[in-house]
């Protein structure tokens, strides 16, 4: 539990200590975000809801209609397939005008005249459409809606009214569709049967010439039918039921041929709207909402990774762990940052061992005071060189790291607990401890290295 407990709190001053770091990058990357969200041309999407009835309609027969329970699942998808075939986006293209407009027209490149020149790719007349088709069908999105019977088709503009006339206009091609279908399955059908009644006509003319001539030949004869033979009578009994079979199967095909233009006339689509779109004018894309929240996470994982890289390979040393790892040495304390650097509030920080000596940063001197205590004693044992004092050096890299305000707080600390400190300011080119004990002295330290001056015996 305490190196879990001792892991967070690292954990927790790494983040403290980048803490800008994250700030900066989390700004950049949500600004970005913003920028590139309020760029993004806005579309808007409408849908409009189709539902498909796998019932066999006949209208003529109302009773007659038959359910296919067993292919309703691959009935619905056939039509999905349908719905998204290029004979009815060529056809809602021509209708709407798409390959004029500014959104989904093909205006052509430069290297189409090339492409044409040495015959790659389709001619000229194909090649505007196929594209116009290629941007309405990325515009378009036709799905059945779980496992119910209804479709939804959505469809994508950068116009809102637009969006919603396009997906009518799908809805209403799909349903004209399954109409023109069946009436040109009934007109292939009454081309069939037109032909059938023809030869049938031909059959029944033909059976009532070969009987009018046969009555001719006996009323000529001055027989009628109770003077005839038996093979004439049987001649002529033939002869009539070829007539009869004759003239029922015409009219049997001249009733069909009725049905079927009654048929043609009274044709209903198998898919009904039932919802038609209607105009969204809050914009599907760009979801700025979403969008930015993502990026805001983004930028806070970015920042986090960040922070932790510069302060593991690129910030030098900033925990205790790393300083014995790289060092090889023990640390004696840790000291919390203070906000004074310089004049008189960095004065304040070295008054306070004396001040405020309860604070974390007089606690920490007096840790260190400690630390440097038990090292010496530990380092001095069985030595010969009592009464000899103690050099504590205090360096850094760069200026303004602190040095001058922790040696000062260190040595108010040892003459607080009555042991006799010397302090020397050896910066000969910017000293400063004078200034955080509010002294002006004549001489330095460098007038008394040169004999200059002579410490008083």
């Amino acid at each position: 539990m305490e190196d879990a407990e001792v892991d967070i709190r690292g954990i927790v001053a790494l983040l403290r200590r980048q803490l800008g770091l994250i700030v900066v990058v989390f700004v950049v990357v949500l600004g970005v975000a913003l920028v590139v969200t309020l760029a993004l041309p806005q579309r808007y999407t409408a849908t409009a809801l189709v539902i498909v009835d796998t019932t066999a309609k006949n209208l003529l027969d109302p009773e007659g209609s038959v359910v296919s329970a067993a292919g309703d699942t691959a009935r619905v998808t056939s039509e999905v397939e349908i719905i998204l075939s290029p004979a009815i986006l060529a056809q809602v293209v021509d209708a709407m005008g798409l390959r004029w407009d500014p959104e989904f027209g093909s205006s052509g490149t430069l290297m189409d005249p090339v492409w044409r020149w040495l015959h790659i790719g389709p001619s000229s007349a194909e090649e505007p459409l196929s594209r116009v088709l290629g941007r309405f069908r990325n515009a378009l999105s036709v799905e059945r809606r779980g496992q119910t019977y209804v479709i939804a088709i959505a469809v994508e503009s950068q116009d809102a009214r637009k969006s919603a006339e396009l997906a009518n206009a799908m809805a209403d091609a799909y349903v004209g569709q399954q109409v023109q279908s069946k009436i040109s399955s009934i007109a292939a059908s009454q081309a069939v049967l037109d032909a059938r009644i023809s030869n049938a006509r031909a059959t029944l003319l033909a059976a009532e010439q070969a009987l009018g001539r046969f009555l001719a030949e006996e009323a000529n004869a001055g027989q009628t039918r109770d003077d005839l033979s038996v093979e004439r009578l049987t001649r002529l009994s033939e002869l009539e039921q070829s007539v009869g079979l004759a003239r029922s199967q015409h009219s049997t095909l001249l009733a069909r041929s009725s049905e079927l233009g009654m048929q043609a006339d009274l044709q209903i689509a198998d898919s009904r709207i039932v919802s038609r779109a209607l105009p969204n004018h809050a914009p599907s894309f760009p979801n700025r909402r979403m969008i930015l929240a993502m990026a805001g996470l983004a930028g806070l994982g970015l920042g986090i990774a960040l922070a932790f890289l510069r302060e593991h390979f690129i910030g030098g040393i900033t925990t205790e762990g790393q300083a014995v790892s790289v060092l090889r040495l023990p640390v004696i304390a840790e000291i919390p940052r203070q906000r004074g650097l310089a004049g008189n509030e960095a004065m304040s920080v070295a008054d306070s061992v004396m001040t405020v000596p309860l604070s974390p940063y007089s606690e920490a001197v007096r840790r260190m005071k400690a630390g440097i205590d038990r090292h010496l004693s530990q380092r001095m044992a069985g030595s010969t060189a009592d009464g000899r004092g103690t050099v504590i050096v205090f360096s850094s890299s760069v200026p303004l790291e602190g040095k001058t305000t922790l040696a000062l707080s260190l040595a108010r600390s040892y003459a607080l607990a009555g042991r006799k400190t010397l302090m020397i300011d050896c910066d000969l080119r910017a000293p400063s401890v004078h200034r955080h004990l509010g002294s002006d002295p004549r001489y330095g330290l460098l007038d008394y290295l040169t004999g200059l001056r002579r410490l008083p015996a």
